[in-house]
């Protein structure tokens, strides 16, 4: 999920410096990882959490939404600001949306859930990643184990 995520990031950097069209990209990755590329992509836009379910569907009224602001407007709308004007106006998920640049979000995120001196995770991402987990377990009917290994040196 971690590697999707990523690979989501990537792709709305690589859109953003070479003016690609996201909707196309976006597609891509839906055909080469599936529709979990969905909610990962609305979280990574929006930190709203959704079902892929519910993420498809959502993804499917911005682009309506899009292409309705276009011909309203009689000029081109950017996804971006089509999805922000959708969550805030029409399905009102957010109240008081914050524009900030995507790789800044995503540096501080990253220094959130890790140590500053040795790099190694903390217990922010520790707890982040125990409940997706059992939320995964509990979403496709499974099960998951946790193993603690605890190791003591001792100095003479």
């Amino acid at each position: 999920m971690n590697d999707l995520r990523q690979a989501i990031i990537d792709s709305l950097d690589s859109c953003a410096t070479d003016n690609t069209d996201i909707r196309e990209t976006v597609q891509n990755l839906v055909e080469n990882e599936g529709e979990e590329t969905y909610p990962i992509l609305l979280n990574v836009l929006t930190h709203l959490e959704f079902s892929t379910q519910d993420a498809k569907l959502n993804w499917d009224n911005i682009l309506k939404h899009q292409n309705l602001l276009e011909s309203k407007l009689d000029r081109p709308v950017k996804l971006i600001t089509a999805m922000c004007d959708y969550f805030s106006e029409v399905s009102k998920h957010l109240r008081t949306p914050t524009m900030i640049e995507l790789q800044a979000l995503e540096e501080t995120k990253k220094i959130s859930r890790t140590d500053g001196l040795t790099g190694l995770f903390n217990r922010r991402f520790f707890d982040e990643a125990l409940e997706g987990a059992i939320n995964r377990a509990q979403r496709y009917d499974g099960s998951f184990t946790l193993i603690f290994l605890i190791l003591i040196i001792l100095k003479n």
